[in-house]
């Protein structure tokens, strides 16, 4: 039904027609599938991450690339406690630049991404356990981190 029609009931029947003052439906109510969908609209898409000592590195928070920077991260940790931190690896981020890291630089870019990561669920829990329900605004960046 177009926004500038409504159903309504008059002397028994329904009707369609414009809209009076006040007949507008509100808008939907947002549910928690919404909110997942934002949610994963911002997880799965590429985000900017500094990498101290190193710059900044854009990555994207699907499956195939937080199991390759857990795997990396792994192996960052073993190197690291071996005395191998100066050890270099390479990572070809979201905009297909290679970077060259250290042990602790990969270990740095995971712990941040794994923080935002944490966080953007965090935002979806608050917004689906606001109290009055989920904001109508619940996409606004300001509900985000």
């Amino acid at each position: 039904m177009s926004q500038d029609r409504v159903v309504v009931w008059e002397d028994g029947r329904k009707v369609i027609r414009a809209p009076r003052p006040g007949e507008v439906p509100p808008p939907p109510v947002p549910t928690g599938a919404d909110v997942n969908a934002e949610r994963d609209r911002r997880l799965y898409g590429p985000r900017t991450f500094p990498v101290a000592g190193h710059g900044d590195v854009t990555l994207a928070g699907d499956q195939r690339t937080t199991f390759n920077l857990a795997a990396r991260f792994s192996t960052a940790q073993a190197r690291i406690a071996a005395g191998e931190g100066a050890t270099t690896t390479d990572w070809r981020d979201e905009d297909d630049v290679i970077h060259r890291f250290t042990q602790h630089q990969v270990a740095d870019l995971w712990e941040r991404a794994a923080a935002y990561w944490q966080a953007v669920y965090e935002a979806s829990w608050a917004l689906k356990d606001a109290p009055g329900g989920i904001p109508a605004d619940f996409t606004a960046d300001h509900h985000w981190p």
